[in-house]
């Protein structure tokens, strides 16, 4: 009876050893792997800025020269077949613009973006859809595609505005400008290139703070940024009423809205007991 009690006691034991050993190897699984996704090197990085530049200021060409040497130093980047797809299609290059959008949408990448700029570009090829069959209404396809781009990136104004100015071309004045009051409601203030261009001379500014101010009779001569510069080195030096007068200056470059969200800025915090300031903002 003992040597049969130690035999059980032993494969209790053991019977528990195991359970607890496959517990203790289970989480393997549950270990979180390092993603592999590829991001740019400096290299691309900076190559990736100058083509976005060159994109907001209508060089199309030279952009789309730079996403593709980015595309060859690392084909695997996301996106970057959509990229020389993008800048390829302003670039007056539609073969390239096609063939880009395909293989952006045959890795899966931005897949409704592609698919919305194929459905542009077959407006322009007599009716030949992206899988290469005919196409009864390429109006309609585009605007099908558009629409489902639109529903799929809910924050991106592009979609809007693309159909509105498909719509343009094809005369529907009416059905454009609705889109277009849509693709205006779907824009953040915030990411305005305006409103972050003045950003980033309100940071240059709290990173070297001013050490004089502009003469007041340089007002009328003052773009946006240069107007909202002079404002901050006013009050910096304690010269209120002419900051106002140099805010007053820059409210004329900047839309009501974004110039609300401007005057929301941190750099403004510490004037902000100031009575002429405090007066200023109440209308603005």
């Amino acid at each position: 009876m003992v040597i049969v009690c130690f035999l059980l006691g032993l494969c209790v034991a053991g019977f528990a050893g195991f359970v607890i050993g496959r517990k203790a190897t289970k989480p393997t699984s549950d270990i979180p792997v390092l993603s592999t996704e590829i991001v740019p090197t400096i290299e691309s990085e900076g190559k990736l800025d100058a083509a976005f530049s060159d994109l907001r200021g209508d060089h199309a060409k030279k952009a789309l020269m730079a996403f593709q040497e980015v595309q060859s130093s690392q084909p695997g980047l996301y996106g970057i077949d959509f990229l020389v797809g993008y800048a390829a299609h302003f670039a007056g290059e539609p073969a390239l613009a096609r063939q880009s959008f395909l293989t952006a949408v045959g890795k899966k990448e931005l897949n409704e973006e592609s698919e919305a700029m194929l459905a542009l570009g077959d407006l322009s090829k007599d009716g030949v859809g992206a899988s290469g069959a005919f196409v009864s209404d390429p109006v309609a396809a585009a605007e099908s595609a558009l629409r489902h781009y639109a529903s799929r990136r809910p924050l991106d104004p592009r979609a809007y505005y693309f159909c509105a100015e498909m719509l343009r071309a094809k005369g529907s004045y009416r059905s454009a400008g609705e889109l277009m009051a849509k693709a205006l409601g779907r824009t953040d203030p915030r990411f305005d290139a305006r409103l972050i261009e003045a950003k980033m001379t309100l940071a240059r500014l709290q990173n070297e703070p001013p050490k004089e101010a502009p003469s007041l009779s340089s007002v009328t001569s003052l773009d946006g940024p240069g107007a909202l510069a002079a404002a901050y080195a006013a009050f910096t030096m304690k010269r209120s009423e002419e900051g106002i007068l140099f805010l007053e200056r820059a409210s004329e470059f900047y839309p009501g809205i974004l110039f609300t969200e401007l005057m929301k800025d941190q750099a403004f915090d510490e004037f902000r007991t100031d009575s002429r300031l405090r007066e200023f903002l109440k209308k603005h």
